[in-house]
């Protein structure tokens, strides 16, 4: 059994001696350059392996597409929210002007407090109290302070924060049933 065997060793594109197939008895191969400019399988491989883009490239790649025909700007949201005192200002219970001004004391803006700025305004029509912002924030954050407004104040063991509306939440006394009151009455 006859085995050919082909070495790669080309010097100036002139073909040496050992580059022609000889025959032997062993299994022998040789990668020591490939020829003409093709790339072995695992130089294939080792070519096509994809690593870590670079600080400059991240960089650049921002760049990149900030500077398009097609970017797309933020749209600057404009959110109102808004909190319903009037069933109990007008029990004298609780002061709307108190409660806006703790709105404005204990609301944040990008995680610190007092930071409102032009983003943020804070507006009293009777006896509602509405927050609005050009940035984003959440009605459940609203409700947030306002139970918080109740629980310094005492009056969260019977005032609750309902929402009403689908921008707006309303301040309502608990239901207290009439059973209790019964009670009372017979002792």
């Amino acid at each position: 059994m006859a085995i050919y065997v082909l070495s790669s060793c080309y010097t100036r594109n002139v073909k040496s001696k050992c580059c022609q197939p000889k025959k032997t008895n062993q299994i022998s191969f040789s990668f020591d350059r490939p020829r003409n400019n093709i790339m072995s399988p695992v130089e294939k491989a080792a070519g096509s392996v994809k690593t870590k883009p670079t600080s400059k490239d991240v960089k650049s790649a921002k760049k990149q597409t900030l500077r398009g025909k097609n970017v797309q700007k933020k749209k600057k949201e404009h959110l109102r929210f808004g909190v319903d005192c009037t069933n109990i200002a007008e029990d004298n219970i609780m002061d709307v002007a108190d409660f806006e001004k703790y709105l404005k004391e204990r609301f944040k803006v990008n995680g610190k407090i007092g930071n409102l700025g032009g983003n943020v305004t804070f507006e009293r029509q009777k006896m509602k109290v509405y927050a609005n912002s050009d940035i984003h924030y959440s009605k459940r954050y609203l409700k947030y302070l306002t139970k918080k407004y109740l629980k310094k104040n005492s009056l969260r063991d019977w005032i609750r924060v309902v929402s009403n509306d689908k921008d707006l939440y309303e301040l309502r006394y608990f239901r207290i049933s009439s059973n209790d009151d019964e009670e009372e009455d017979n002792e």
